[in-house]
Order: C-alpha cells, then structure tokens, then sequence
C-alpha cells in the first residue's frame, strides 16, 4: 500500500492524544485546502505510536468526518515508530525482472525482525552518486500488527484506507510538493515522546532517524540539538547531501516555538519552521481557521499525506 498513487484521498494523521483530518483541492502548484478538521482521542485510545484501543479510534473517526462533511472517505494514513524501519539501501543494478528478491535479500541485513512479520515495500530513487554500478533504494517495512490495528479502526469508522505511509515520508512530501522547494534539507519532527530527524534530496526521503525523547528535556533545546548532532556526524561519515543548509521543524507541540529558539541557541544553526500551508490558498470562508494551532506546523503530517495525489477541483 506504501508509495501509491491513489485518487483523492483525505489525510488522516493520528497522533497520541489526537486526530487530524486534511482535504486539498488543484493540482501542481495551485492547491487549496478545502476542509481541515481535528478531534481529540480519549487517554486510552493510544500510547505514543501504538493504538491501544481502536473501537476509541473509530468513534473519534466517525465524529470527524460527521462534522467536517469530508468529500470522500478514502484516506491516506501514515504509522511511524521504533517498529518502523527507513532505509536508503545500495542495491547492485539488476533486471526488473530480478529486483525484487535482489531487495529481499538485502532487506534481510537491515531490517531486525523476521520478515514474515512485516509489510515491505520499496521505490527506486535512481543510480548511486557513492556506489558506481549500485541503485539507491528507499526500503520501508512496517510489522503487520501495526498496520492491522490503524486498518482495522478506519475500517469500523466505515472509511476506505487507500494509502498507508510512514509518518518521516509524508513530512518530506509535503516539503517537497507543497513548498515546491528542491534544495537538501533537514527535517526535525517533534512530537511528545520522540523526535525524527530525516534529510530530503532531490524530493526524496535519503535518510531518517527516530530517535526517543523525554519531553521535559526539550524544552531548551539542548536534547534536540544533541540528537541532531549526532545524526549528522553518522551521515558526515558516509553520504551527507551536498549544500545541505536547511532546517526546517516541524511537530504538534504547543511549545514548538520555544524548542525552535532553544535548538538556534544551541546549536548556532538558522532553523524555520515548516509552514504545510506557505504555497497552500485559504479560501474566505476558512480565514477564520488560520489563527488556529492544527492549521500551522503541526498539519506537515496531514498535508503530506493529503497530497499523495494532486486532488481534484
């Protein structure tokens, strides 16, 4: 289900405490957003990146679309967590024919649980700039229970789920596509219990990193930049993007602001924030939604994932 190219679809992004909804409207550079929504979830629905209840999640689903009036039930979802594995592979070049159980194999070295228990799937990103004669490929495996449990809840909310993605892609796409900017870039998602720091080339995922964090110490800053220095001394080692100069935040915190001036101070690096909604029009009768948190950074996840396709007028 992972890197298709469905028809309009609505992006969901469920989060710990949350759910929010987005539906965009236009094609290439010309988007909209057409309706936005988000709901709370009860305490015990989920824990951090795992459903504990999806009867909860299901209910709060069907709510969300009741009142926002969605123009479609088919949806595009995203997991992530430590379950999740991202990974930029080399892979010898190959017939077509023979790529798949050449990935196979090599998915066997870098990803640490029995394959049987996982969803896989995998995009080519081209020629290898560091390895003559390799591919690079983007590998992402997901445990089936994980994806079962997010189905099954937007199934019994009686939607359509067309797209299933991971959370560090859908937050590059809506770098790429929605601010239409081509240049390498370090994106930092920041939620309540962990951070992903992931670098985009050329509008594609190169790299990512989830990395657990306790939310009391992200306050200053100082964790972050810690977790950011350390990803980048990995990536300096072996392939870090040439001109690789942005930063860009992003995450559903209310404190993001405070956590953007902390990291700037700690590490003496130019950081923005993402704006999911910078190249996206508000129409009139939506204006009064722009002073609202979910309309700002936090919707990256939402927005990417409601861009999976250029939806329809």
């Amino acid at each position: 289900m992972l890197f298709k190219d469905p028809h309009h679809l609505i992006g969901v992004d469920m989060r710990a405490q949350d759910i929010l909804a987005v539906e965009l409207a236009g094609s290439a550079k010309r988007y909209r957003l057409k309706r936005i929504g988000q709901t709370a979830l009860p305490k015990r629905a989920a824990d951090g990146d795992t459903m504990d209840d999806p009867v909860d999640v299901a209910e709060a689903l069907t709510t969300l679309f009741r009142q926002q009036k969605f123009s479609t039930r088919n949806v595009a979802l995203a997991i992530s967590g430590f379950g999740v594995t991202i990974k930029n592979l080399p892979v010898k070049r190959v017939e077509p024919t023979l790529l798949h159980d050449r990935i196979l194999r090599v998915a066997e070295q870098y990803v640490p649980y029995p394959l049987a228990s996982m969803y896989m799937d995998y995009t080519v990103l081209g020629n290898s700039t560091h390895q003559p004669g390799q591919m690079d490929v983007l590998l992402v495996a997901a445990p089936k229970t994980l994806v079962k449990k997010l189905v099954k809840a937007v199934r019994m909310a009686n939607l359509s789920p067309v797209v299933v993605d991971v959370k560090p892609l859908a937050a590059a796409n809506c770098y790429t596509v929605c601010n239409g900017i081509t240049t390498p870039a370090i994106l930092i998602g920041v939620d309540a219990q962990s951070v992903a720091v992931s670098i985009v080339e050329s509008g594609s995922l190169r790299f990512t990193r989830h990395v657990e964090m306790d939310p009391s110490t992200q306050r200053d800053g100082a964790e972050l930049a810690r977790v950011f220095y350390e990803t980048t001394d990995r990536l300096l080692e072996s392939d870090m993007p040439k001109g690789l100069e942005q930063v860009y935040l992003y995450g559903n915190l209310p404190q993001l602001a405070t956590i953007k001036a902390g990291f700037a101070r700690e590490t003496d690096i130019a950081v923005n924030v993402l704006d999911p909604f910078d190249h996206i029009s508000i129409p009139s009768k939506l204006k009064r939604l722009e002073n609202e948190p979910f309309i700002g950074p936090q919707a990256a996840i939402g927005v990417g994932l409601a861009l999976r396709r250029g939806a329809a007028p």
